[in-house]
């Protein structure tokens, strides 16, 4: 597997490790999907080492489904009070 430099103390990371982190930082809470063997590292660290959720699927298009369909930080419900413009 190849490594990358850590700047802070110099020792080696995985990139896997690297790209798991970059995804917490960027606000990633959850992912979606099937895991594959390119990915399987990374959503393991991803999990285990910095507390994200993986929410599994049965198929791409799945998991597609099930990401749009999944509340989200960016968005905000409607109030009780406002009629929501998609049942209009």
């Amino acid at each position: 597997m190849t490594h990358l430099s850590n700047h802070e103390n110099g020792a080696a990371r995985p990139v896997h490790e690297l790209i798991a982190e970059m995804l917490l930082v960027r606000g990633t809470q959850d992912l979606f999907g099937l895991i594959g063997d390119a990915s399987f590292f990374m959503v393991d660290s991803f999990v285990r080492k910095f507390s994200g959720r993986r929410i599994g699927a049965m198929s791409d298009a799945n998991a597609v489904l099930l990401a749009l369909g999944f509340p989200s930080p960016w968005t905000k419900p409607a109030s009780p009070s406002s009629p929501d413009p998609a049942r209009c």
